[in-house]
């Protein structure tokens, strides 16, 4: 006898070595994923934590039962602690909620002007087919808050922060009813602190709704079963309607009770036993169920193909591997999702430790109804994502079981652990592991969304928020176009919405910035004009362009975060009523009327310069981009005269940039806004012009026999002409390492016949055969793909070449294989100056490089006389 009670306290010793061997090795696999993303070492961790746990459950004696219902505990104290649980759910529900969620999602958006449209009276329909196909229950739901608060973003997601908070008593309920007052707290607090409630619960999506409706339907259900009423099984039928109401993904959710409800029928129960128990409330609960799922299931019969077109779609995203191998990953390493959840985990790291524990604990037991239950719960709200692509969104029906497999794991730890200790300090202890599994998964969340150094998860949008909030104080005073940049069209559409159709924008917008410069615009009248840009290079170049055409204008920065140390997203430039004069129309042609010099005869100082040309005896040309002229300096760089002035003539420029000098050293000159390349004698007398169909052309360089080569920056492209101007070729690129975006610099290597192009889309220089196919590309640090990133090069004669990079503030020098020979960094001239270098030339003769900064001046560099 003392032998066998022996060998059971060993084997006893065992089993808890195994269990807390498992939440050390699944402790270090989550630290890896979640805070060094180290896959080879979480991948040798975990597997070795889930046998031990798997282990665990096979040596110790007997597999523990999970946790009776009617485990003892005061009332007062369950009182408390149901308090506590649900009060700190609610705290992250609605703490700092002027702050996060820090914008409006685009489909919350539409689903905001969906409502308004129910407030104008369009007709009722549970499914709408537009915008990929769409449930309209909660949309009904929104509805009165926008008619209480407006077309606001707070009253979109504001219904989802309600439904958050309502699901966490009856959570406590239904986990009370199966597992008891610890399980039922523990499962309460972490839901309610979890990153993943708290997100959705203020993005405004259908989805939203979806663990509300799952937490009612459950809960009444089992309430039903522990009573034998019928009315909690036809209120749970209801909810379990809802839930198929809200979004694809609770559509599977009946599921669960069609599979479960016949395997508790055949465990211990005779039919007739189990209907006359049963069969009134269960008759209610599908009689209500069928009630409350008929507009939906009538509008399927007679709208197949509209309901099951999204649902067709998504079935073809994965394969069945990616799906399963995504599934495995997406609660611990990669969540996988378009939108808040992209490239993190799904759980918190404790969450996640425990949450496999409570999985293979319920796996042990599946003999007990809870158990099968919750698995059958689980592996349903899988579903949808094995099926599609999964993330956390179309797994959202797993939230609730995923929190009880946490709480489970969380109490078989806590009982381990009590057995070890005596009867004075078990409970204490137990109670203070649980305590610190909320308080750090509370930390967690706090951290990760509400705290000082927040992550701002991807899909909130809130510049386009800030924006369209702007612009909402501008109508209908105001004629409005947006172009550039990444805004949402519904998210503007929603916040700018002042009567009649929510659908239609009350505004224009163009993705290509540059449109706005090819269609005809209206001068201001009794409405104001107003351009909104976002803050990128093709749209800061056509805003110059607008500022030149409206010379009476005001122009304003929107930031965020908004104060002043937020990121300049957009400019605002704005025409006010009755003062904007009529623009020119940007379709026509330069007029060819001047035909003598415009000389200046006013030096001043140059204002924003952006390329530098070098003839034979030491003159330099420098195109100075802010005065829309050029200006000459001799081999002293002193100045000596300008030509041009604003306007479309042969010798008036629009912020001229590029230049190269050309047989018989022509000088060809980018003019830049006015779609063309000017060409003038050494003295600046006019030649003649060459028109393309270019679109903000920014480099030029030109080959001995006269072939001009164009980086026509705006069309993303290269443009190769003869020596008369006709078009030889163009090409962008596309046929060797990806299409060419906002090329600038361009120069030619007629020793080796190649062509070298600076390209901001892959910050790279990029070399061509002169056909246009492409040989080889290397980085270049410093080259952004925003505003003033202007790249100019430079090929000297000892086969050097020269790239000006502005945003590093400094010239380089690279061979012709791209290996960086020199480096030459521009020093500021005074405080707080950051000077930029916008154009480069060398002037081997006298061993100096020339510069053209941003700042308006000319330097000259030592020329480096070795190389690396």
């Amino acid at each position: 006898m003392e032998g066998s009670e022996q060998k059971t306290s060993a084997r006893a010793l065992l089993a808890a070595c195994l269990l807390f061997a498992f939440l050390a090795l699944a402790s270090l696999g989550q630290y890896c994923l979640s805070y060094r993303w180290n896959v080879p070492w979480a991948g040798a961790a975990w597997p070795l934590g889930i046998l031990a746990l798997v282990a665990y459950f096979l040596i110790g004696a007997r597999v523990p039962g999970l946790p009776s219902p009617s485990e003892p505990c005061r009332r007062r104290i369950e009182w408390v602690l149901a308090s506590v649980a649900v009060g700190l759910g609610v705290f992250f529900k609605v703490y700092k909620l002027s702050e996060f969620p820090p914008g409006l999602n685009h489909d919350a958006a539409w689903e905001g002007q969906y409502a308004l449209a129910i407030l104008r009276g369009i007709p009722y329909t549970p499914f709408i087919s537009a915008a990929w196909g769409r449930e309209t229950l909660t949309f009904y739901l929104r509805a009165p808050f926008i008619w209480w608060l407006g077309n606001e973003p707070l009253a979109v997601y504001l219904p989802s922060v309600i439904a958050g908070i309502v699901l966490l008593p009856f959570l406590y309920w239904w986990a009370r009813t199966m597992f008891g007052v610890r399980t039922a707290v523990l499962a309460t607090a972490l839901l309610g602190v979890s990153g993943w409630s708290l997100v959705f619960s203020r993005t405004g999506w259908r989805s939203d709704f979806q663990p509300l409706f799952t937490i009612l339907a459950c809960c009444f259900f089992w309430r039903g079963l522990a009573t034998a009423r019928a009315w909690p099984f036809a209120l749970a039928g209801v909810f379990v309607a809802a839930t198929a109401n809200t979004y694809n993904a609770g559509q599977a959710f009946p599921l669960v009770f069609a599979i479960w409800l016949p395997l508790f029928a055949s465990q211990g129960w005779t039919l007739r036993g189990f209907l006359r128990r049963y069969g009134l409330g269960l008759a209610a609960g599908i009689l209500a169920f069928a009630a409350a799922i008929a507009p939906l299931a009538w509008y399927v019969l007679n709208n197949w193909e509209k309901f099951f077109g999204r649902q067709s779609y998504l079935l073809q995203q994965s394969s069945t591997w990616e799906a399963l191998r995504a599934t495995a990953l997406i609660f611990h390493y990669w969540a996988n999702g378009d939108d808040f959840f992209t490239n993190t985990p799904g759980l918190e790291f404790f969450t996640a430790v425990f949450f496999p524990a409570g999985l293979l604990w319920c796996l042990a037991c599946a003999r007990d109804p809870r158990a099968q239950f919750l698995l059958v719960g689980f592996l349903v709200g899988l579903l949808p994502g094995l099926l599609s692509k999964p993330n956390m969104n179309r797994d959202i029906g797993t939230m609730p079981f995923v929190y009880f497999f946490a709480a489970l794991g969380v109490v078989l730890f806590a009982r381990e652990l009590a057995a070890r200790l005596t009867r004075r300090w078990n409970e204490p202890v137990a109670a203070v592991l649980a305590a610190a599994m909320v308080a750090a998964s509370a930390w967690a969340t706090y951290a990760a969304y509400l705290g000082p150094h927040r992550r701002l998860p991807w899909g909130y949008y809130p510049e386009t928020t800030t924006l369209g909030q702007y612009l909402a104080t501008l109508m209908p005073d105001y004629r409005v176009w947006v172009a550039g940049g990444n805004f949402p069209t519904d998210t503007l559409v929603y916040l700018t919405y002042k009567g009649g159709d929510p659908f239609k924008p009350s505004f224009t917008k163009y993705e290509d910035a540059t449109q706005l410069l090819r269609d005809p615009l209206p001068p201001a009248g009794t409405q104001g004009l107003a351009f909104a840009l976002a803050n990128e290079t093709p749209a800061m170049l056509v805003l110059a362009e607008l500022r030149n055409r409206y010379p009476q204008h005001r122009l304003v920065d929107l930031r965020y975060p908004p104060d002043d140390r937020g990121r300049i997203f957009a400019r605002v430039l704005l025409v006010p009523p009755a003062e904007g004069a009529a623009p020119p129309d940007t379709a026509a042609q330069p007029a060819a009327t001047a035909s003598e010099p415009v000389v200046s005869l006013e030096l001043e100082k140059l204002r924003e310069p952006r390329a530098v040309a070098l003839f034979g005896d030491g003159s330099v040309v420098v195109s100075d981009f802010g005065h829309d002229r050029l200006v000459w300096f001799d081999s002293s760089l002193q100045p000596k005269r300008a030509i041009g002035k604003p306007g479309t003539g042969l010798l008036e420029f629009r912020q001229p940039s590029g230049l190269a000098i050309g047989p018989n050293e022509e000088l060809y000159v980018c003019d830049t806004w006015n779609h063309r390349i000017v060409v003038l004698t050494k003295t600046g007398e006019f030649r003649r012009q060459f028109l393309a169909n270019f679109f903000s052309p920014r480099g030029v360089a030109v080959g001995r026999d006269g072939t001009v080569f164009v980086a026509d920056s705006g069309n993303n492209r290269v443009v190769v002409l003869d020596r008369t101007g006709q078009t030889v070729a163009h090409w962008d690129g596309s046929d060797g390492r990806g299409a060419l975006r906002e090329p600038v610099g361009i120069a030619v290597d007629d020793k080796t016949g190649v062509v070298f192009v600076t390209d901001n889309g892959s910050a790279s220089i990029r070399v061509f055969s002169k056909d246009g196919q492409e040989k080889s590309q290397f980085d270049v640090p410093g080259i952004v793909l925003r505003a003033l990133s202007e790249p100019q090069l430079f090929l000297d004669p000892r086969g050097l070449l020269w790239v000006a990079v502005p945003h590093a503030q400094e010239v380089r020098a690279y061979s012709l294989s791209g290996k960086l020979q020199h480096t030459l960094p521009l020093t500021a001239k005074a405080e707080k100056e950051t000077p930029m270098p916008m154009g480069v030339a060398v002037d081997q003769r006298r061993s100096r490089v020339l510069v053209a900064t941003l700042q308006g001046t000319l330097e000259a560099l030592p020329l480096p006389k070795t190389s690396r």
